[in-house]
């Protein structure tokens, strides 16, 4: 549910302070949906994190269909 990650996103401390630019490392293909996978970093935590972003179509068009940060 989009309105469920939104919430989840807005409500993270991580998510709310990332910084750029964030660091692209590559695609994933399968079938009709992408993985983007890129590299970011927070202005307030020390570290990086792996950030994860999966696409495809859905009735002819483009939907995001899962993201997250580890």
């Amino acid at each position: 549910n989009e309105v469920e990650l939104g919430k989840q996103f807005a409500q993270s401390e991580l998510t709310r302070n990332l910084q750029e630019p964030f660091d692209y490392l590559g695609i994933i293909r399968r079938g009709e949906h992408v993985t983007v996978l890129y590299r970011v970093r927070s202005k307030q935590k020390e570290g990086e994190w792996l950030g994860r972003l999966v696409l495809g179509y859905e009735k002819g068009e483009i939907r995001i269909f899962g993201a997250s940060i580890f």
